[in-house]
């Protein structure tokens, strides 16, 4: 996100969420926690799916994999954002299937090296540079947009060395903090939640917006929390710096 929101910067639900990622916001399912798995190998990959504008199936084979696991399963996720799209235009529901993936990742990464080593990949505005290969309503601004979720999977991740990797996140230039230091913070508050629901994360994630609104306002109301959040207004505040060499004008 390139903005916290009150009382989150950007606001994940199941049945639908709406981000908020600067002047865009967008609207897309990512299916319930409760809905039964339904989505096999037989009904097509998760390209297939996409391409197909089917994004229920989609968005159910994305968390039948997370649920699956192993390196198959790493293999199809990642294979959603290697696809070669060649300019394809693609709207806010597939979009959000592409979404759903990387936060999927994020959930394999707490167990896979192969995973974590993805997303903190994806957590660079470069890896999705290259990756940005279909045509989206945001332009240029796609690649900003799914770097914003590939920092918060740091966080869906949870592992031991988070604060490690948002500290390397938070010695960026001034220009990449102000467009993520939001979701530097979302990543903090994910590792915290992880910590705290253990095995249930994940359908907490993947549950009521409210509750995690709830959680949100409530964690920030501690030290931890209060001092993430205040950094990152400093960050955001006032116009946009200009992009050092090290972010290559982005």
């Amino acid at each position: 996100m390139a903005a916290l929101t009150a009382p989150r910067g950007a606001l994940l639900a199941a049945g639908a969420a709406v981000l908020m990622a600067g002047a865009y916001y967008v609207a897309f399912s990512a299916g319930a926690g409760e809905r039964r798995h339904a989505a096999t190998r037989d009904g097509g990959s998760l390209v297939d799916l996409l391409v197909q504008h089917r994004g229920p199936e989609a968005s159910e084979r994305v968390w039948a994999l997370v649920d699956e696991g192993g390196a198959d399963a790493l293999e199809e996720l990642e294979g959603l954002h290697d696809h070669d799209y060649e300019g394809l235009p693609l709207d806010n529901e597939q979009e959000g299937v592409l979404i759903e993936a990387v936060l999927g990742l994020g959930a394999l990464a707490q167990d896979s090296d192969l995973a974590y080593a993805r997303v903190q990949a994806m957590s660079d505005p470069e890896f999705w540079a290259a990756h940005c290969t279909w045509t989206s309503g945001r332009r240029d601004y796609a690649p900003d947009f799914f770097t914003s979720f590939g920092i918060q999977s740091l966080g869906v991740a949870g592992r031991p060395d988070l604060d490690e990797q948002l500290g390397r996140l938070r010695a960026r230039d001034a220009n990449f903090l102000h467009r993520f230091a939001g979701d530097v913070v979302q990543s903090s508050f994910y590792g915290d939640m992880r910590r705290e629901l253990g095995g249930e994360f994940l359908s907490w994630l993947r549950g009521s917006s409210h509750e995690q609104d709830e959680d949100f306002e409530a964690w920030t109301a501690t030290e931890s929390g209060r001092n993430w959040f205040e950094w990152a207004n400093a960050c955001m505040r006032g116009p946009r710096p200009p992009a050092s060499s090290e972010e290559g004008g982005g």
